[in-house]
């Protein structure tokens, strides 16, 4: 009887022992791939931008840090168009840099600033208005290695950099992953710019639908055209800006009246604003000065901007 049952168990592990590298050589593989194959049909084929909230538009300048010859990016994320548009900025592009520093080759400009010990915030600012866009964040990463020759590449490009550095929200990464992997959207790679301020910018608005909130924009900076270089940059994102104006009560801090009630429209307006200049912007109720010109914000553009 033990010879029959130790016999029989001995069967049973050989079997087992036999079955055991059949699943591991062939069955194993087998589901990996298909596993691997069904990952990828749901990467391509979900619309994976109806599931983040975020704005209808982002704007964002990759570069390099130390820019050198590799020159930069303007990558605009356009979720209600379901639309990535990247503008080349060639590096020895000439270029005014606001605040008055003067004329510069554009692979100059991030590192004069960083030496000037300036901080993202105040360069943000002033790459803004001096290339003609409000960007709305500066994405540091290798752009020698950006293949613009295909969706694929630029995908595989900011997977590689999702992770290599903080100046970019993850959220705010995510979003653009989303968007760029999203099967509907459309990819174009327009020509690089010829010249700074680009007015490709500019025509951004043209056929398009305006918020409902109107601005008045007050300088009481000494730079000269300062109202109508932000006047450009917000309507670059479709808000209307009804007046420009200059005004000899200098103000240190940029500061927004607006009315009671508060049209929702108006809190995007501010929102950009608050990306545009350094430290953000002061906000006061002031129905009568919304009145007077006539615009749902009246924004004092304040010295933050100059200094």
């Amino acid at each position: 009887m033990k010879d029959f049952v130790g016999a029989a168990l001995s069967k049973t592990r050989a079997r087992s022992k036999q079955s055991f590298p059949l699943f591991k050589w062939v069955i194993m593989p087998v589901i990996l791939v298909a596993v691997v194959l069904l990952g990828w049909l749901m990467l391509r084929t979900l619309q994976w931008s109806d599931f983040v909230q975020t704005e209808s538009q982002t704007t964002a300048l990759f570069l390099s840090e130390k820019v050198e010859q590799s020159g930069a990016y303007v990558v605009q994320f356009l979720f209600d168009e379901l639309e990535v548009d990247v503008y080349p900025i060639p590096s020895d592009l000439p270029i005014a840099v606001a605040g008055g520093y003067g004329s510069y080759r554009f692979q100059a400009v991030y590192p004069l600033l960083v030496l000037e010990g300036k901080e993202l915030p105040y360069i943000r600012s002033a790459v803004s208005l001096s290339i003609g866009v409000l960007l709305d964040e500066l994405w540091h990463a290798d752009v020698t290695t950006l293949d613009l020759t295909s969706k694929t590449r630029f995908q595989a490009f900011l997977l590689r950099h999702l992770l290599s550095n903080r100046q970019v929200s993850f959220p705010q990464k995510v979003a653009w992953l989303a968007l760029v992997f999203d099967q509907r959207t459309d990819y174009v790679i327009h020509e690089p710019l010829t010249s700074l301020p680009s007015p490709v910018f500019e025509q951004l608005n043209y056929g398009s639908e305006q918020s409902t909130c109107t601005v008045a924009l007050i300088n009481t900076t000494p730079l000269a055209g300062l109202a109508g270089r932000i006047a450009s940059l917000l309507e670059s994102h479709h808000f209307r800006v009804v007046r420009t104006t200059s005004d000899d009560t200098s103000v240190a801090r940029t500061t927004v009246l607006f009315a009671d009630p508060f049209l929702p429209d108006c809190r995007l307006v501010i929102e950009k604003l608050e990306k545009l200049v350094p430290g953000g912007v002061e906000k006061q109720v002031n129905t009568e000065e919304t009145i007077r010109h006539r615009a749902d914000l009246v924004v004092r553009l304040g010295n933050d901007l100059a200094n």
